[in-house]
């Protein structure tokens, strides 16, 4: 499975992407209003009454995860493994 340096960075891309899909993005919180919240990529914070949705930024990460991960086992044709990389 894992042939080249390259199906070895692409394993590591991969568990990156999955590790940036569990951490939180930032702390919002809305002048004014004193209260603030946490936005984590997946979910927001309990409380939060403001609809900061962060589901470009999943979608994004999830189109990245799967395509690393599917991109490993292509190892037997490297040039279309070498052009999805890119």
């Amino acid at each position: 499975m894992i042939q080249r340096k390259q199906s070895v960075f692409l394993l590591l891309a991969f568990i990156a992407s999955v590790v940036c899909l569990c951490l939180r993005i930032g702390d919002i919180e809305p002048a004014g209003m004193g209260v603030g919240f946490k936005l984590y990529n997946l979910m927001l914070d309990k409380g939060a009454s403001v609809d900061y949705s962060p589901c470009g930024l999943f979608g994004i990460l999830l189109i990245s995860s799967a395509m690393s991960l599917a991109t490993i086992f292509l190892y037997r044709n490297r040039k279309l493994q070498s052009s999805l990389c890119l």
